[in-house]
């Protein structure tokens, strides 16, 4: 096939892939949701904060006390271009939810980038886009002004960037940029970064030929560039971050502490109502974790919630029990089964395809937890370097949800990864079935043989 003819495939199916996926998440959230009822709860707390920073409130303690501050400042930033395009202020949200469906929709091409490179062919690659394309969760994620929105297509661009089949320094440095900004959104998204690094030193570590000290350059210069774009872009959060607090905050989000508390106390309810430079704030959580059991304590307490010390002090006290953590590998059924936050049965057709996409998720998860490392001490080649990154996502994003709360919204980021797995490992044991119907069988190869004699 010619360059030419390639070209235009990929050309067409990018455009088939982006527009579809546009055109469903498009029509699902304008038409069949009510989107701009949903500014409560979480939702409702970015969208307060970015438009009390867009209208000039830094500093004050709601702008950093909890929820990791990058999301709204993003959000308040995008009012400006609003602003000088006179987009009236009733559209404002309409205007951000349509640039979450875009990048929402762009994600799907990205899926179907790092499926071919994973699977090495063109067909089951657009196969695993055109499932991840139609899974039910993401679509209607794009309904509901949440940082994962936005941290998802991040982590996707990202991994196709790293993923590339020749990387150049310029994509390796783009994609720590985008997995930092990632992080800043979702601090959880942090640890991918080790994983990256794993990869691309595993990818490169091969002998260049051109004298030890030079061969020692290339292996590092991927590594360098990609981790000069990610710590650069996450130390300046960090030192906005610092800024906006006063110095109180050195770090991506002030809600570490109590998550943690939340999740290893299973604390059903926290009420928090502290003072701070002398003004009063009240915060009240329910975990969703936790949704519909009233037998779990509810806390008050008179600490501020950036007090993240004091939180991971009383959480680490309770894991001293090894009951803490029998219960917690319990709680990691709800990653796959439980309840999910937000909940809004006005969505059409939620209670349906949530519960299907629920028990047609959880198998294709539990594929590709057990999968990759199995097929590794077994030493089939399939377990590629690239499923051993995709795996380290879906692990790494396992082990932080053990310690910090096991909440079903908290895998929708991993989604693209377990898809991309379980399609590659089906495929892996299609091609082998084929090969061994086609190959002859012993007895007919030898009856042959003794005829021609």
């Amino acid at each position: 096939m010619s360059e030419n003819v390639e070209a235009r495939r990929a050309r067409w199916i990018a455009i088939a892939l982006i527009g579809g996926s546009f055109l469903i998440r498009f029509c699902y959230v304008f038409l069949l949701t009510d989107y701009s009822h949903y500014l409560v709860s979480d939702m409702g707390g970015y969208w307060v904060r970015a438009c009390e920073r867009f209208d000039g409130d830094h500093n004050s303690y709601r702008q950093w006390a909890v929820w990791p501050p990058f999301f709204h400042v993003l959000l308040a930033d995008l009012f400006v271009p609003f602003t000088q395009a006179k987009l009236p202020v009733d559209l404002w949200l309409t205007a951000v939810i349509l640039l979450q469906i875009t990048l929402s929709s762009f994600s799907v091409y990205w899926v179907y980038c790092i499926a071919r490179r994973v699977l090495g062919d063109h067909r089951p690659a657009l196969l695993a886009a055109v499932i991840y394309g139609l899974t039910y969760t993401p679509i209607y994620f794009n309904a509901f002004l949440l940082s994962e929105n936005l941290a998802i297509p991040l982590v996707i661009a990202s991994v196709w960037l790293i993923l590339q089949k020749t990387p150049r320094r310029l994509g390796t440095f783009c994609a720590g940029v985008l997995l930092g900004a990632a992080a800043g959104v979702r601090p959880a998204d942090f640890l991918y970064a080790g994983a990256f690094m794993l990869f691309l030193w595993a990818t490169l570590r091969r002998p260049s030929g051109d004298g030890e000290n030079r061969g020692t350059w290339r292996r590092l210069a991927p590594l360098l560039t990609f981790g000069l774009g990610f710590a650069g872009v996450v130390f300046l959060i960090v030192l906005e971050n610092a800024r906006i607090s006063n110095g109180a905050l050195w770090g991506l989000g002030a809600n570490g502490g109590m998550n943690f508390f939340m999740a290893q106390c299973k604390i059903g309810r926290l009420d928090s109502n502290s003072i701070y430079h002398g003004y009063h704030y009240n915060y009240s959580f329910s975990h969703p974790q936790f949704f519909g059991e009233t037998w779990r304590e509810h806390v008050t307490t008179s600490v501020g919630l950036h007090e993240q010390g004091y939180f991971y002090h009383l959480g680490m006290q309770r894991l001293r029990d090894f009951a803490t953590w029998r219960e917690d590998f319990w709680e990691l059924r709800k990653l796959l089964i439980g309840p999910i936050f937000p909940t809004y049965y006005t969505a059409w057709g939620f209670q349906t395809f949530d519960l299907l996409s629920r028990w047609t998720l959880t198998p294709v998860f539990l594929i590709a937890l057990i999968a990759p490392p199995a097929a590794r001490l077994t030493r089939r080649s399939w377990a590629s370097r690239e499923i051993l990154l995709l795996w380290s996502i879906l692990i790494l994003t396992f082990v932080t949800c053990f310690f910090f709360g096991n909440e079903r919204r908290f895998i929708v980021p991993t989604i693209f990864a377990a898809e991309i797995i379980t399609l590659s490992f089906l495929h892996c044991i299609w091609i082998l079935g084929r090969s061994r119907l086609r190959r002859p069988r012993a007895g007919n190869t030898l009856s042959t043989k003794h005829s021609q004699v």
